[in-house]
């Protein structure tokens, strides 16, 4: 008999001191209830906790116990289509940042297959999730533009009008709150899942003209900037995060990876002669598995071997 991962589970831990022949009808119930028509209309709880706790070891950056948890997780979200579809890609990032290209392109495929352009649209991803999914879409000549169908032009799906809401709501509650910057962030985020680079940007800059000490909102000004290769003013970005005032806190990783950017910045204005400082900084700052973190948590790592091989004095 083939067991699920959660009659495992149950059997390792609760069964062990029920006599045998009632530990095994307790499974035969556990397994014919997990494919009866009537257990499929629900979702099992123990499943939907798995799928939220690979999530939160995904966004700690535990690769491994991420794709244990989600793994069992997908086994039993098999007839929920939009939730297997959100498993396989935070399967697919997780094996994406431990290097192994096969199982990521297997499940890059399986949720672009299963969900399609506009499902993957609508899932609720970590900001990080969304970034680098987009670019892995990209490499793997996958789309993540949303299709356009005949019955859209009368009737927006259910997702955007909440969305619309939700930022109708965050304009109000913004226009209270001044300087909750919470707000700020939340709101851009909603933009940027859309894709919408311009009202995103328009956000931060609200932001920082009401809070200039938000060092976050001008990281993430200038990396719109980045992306968009404008890298003259992504400079000037990340170089305000280097240099906040006095009465500024910024965190290690804000700092690093900013110093990250800049490097990467000074390379493409061609202006090599000023790489060597910040390859130092980097050198001195952070060990080389930190620093492949944090390039893989942005997606530079080909832009930033690319740099390195061009540059006289390697980076170690």
């Amino acid at each position: 008999m083939v067991r699920s991962p959660k009659s495992e589970l149950i059997s390792e831990h609760k069964i062990t001191s029920i006599p045998f022949p009632f530990s095994v009808l307790i499974l035969v119930v556990i397994i014919c209830l997990a494919f009866s028509p009537l257990y499929s209309q629900q979702i099992d709880p123990f499943y939907l906790k798995l799928l939220k706790d690979g999530e939160n070891s995904f966004l700690a950056k535990n690769y491994k116990d991420a794709i244990k948890e989600l793994e069992i997780a997908a086994f039993g979200l098999h007839n929920e289509k939009k939730l297997l579809g959100k498993t396989y890609i935070y399967l697919a990032l997780s094996y994406y940042y431990l290097k192994d290209k096969e199982k990521l392109e297997r499940y890059l495929k399986s949720a672009f297959e299963l969900l399609g352009n506009e499902g993957l649209v609508s899932l609720e991803l970590d900001e990080s999730a969304r970034l680098d999914l987009k670019k892995l879409l990209d490499f793997f000549k996958l789309s993540l533009k949303k299709e356009k169908r005949p019955e859209e032009t009368k009737t927006r799906p259910r997702e955007e009008k909440s969305s619309s809401a939700r930022v109708k709501d965050l304009e109000k509650r913004i226009k209270a709150e001044p300087k909750n910057a919470s707000l700020y962030f939340e709101l851009y985020e909603l933009y940027r899942q859309k894709y919408n680079l311009q009202a995103a940007r328009k956000v931060l800059q609200d932001l920082t003209q009401k809070s200039p000490n938000e060092v976050r909102a001008f990281f993430l000004l200038a990396k719109i900037d980045f992306s968009q290769k404008n890298y003259k003013h992504a400079l000037q970005g990340f170089h305000k995060v280097l240099k906040p005032s006095a009465e500024v806190q910024v965190s290690r990783e804000l700092n690093l990876k900013s110093t990250i950017f800049v490097t990467l910045c000074l390379f493409y204005l061609n202006r090599k002669e000023s790489l060597n400082p910040f390859l130092d900084y980097l050198s001195e700052a952070t060990s080389q598995g930190e620093l492949n973190q944090m390039l893989g948590e942005e997606g530079l790592e080909k832009e930033w071997e690319k740099m390195i091989a061009k540059t006289p004095k390697r980076f170690p």
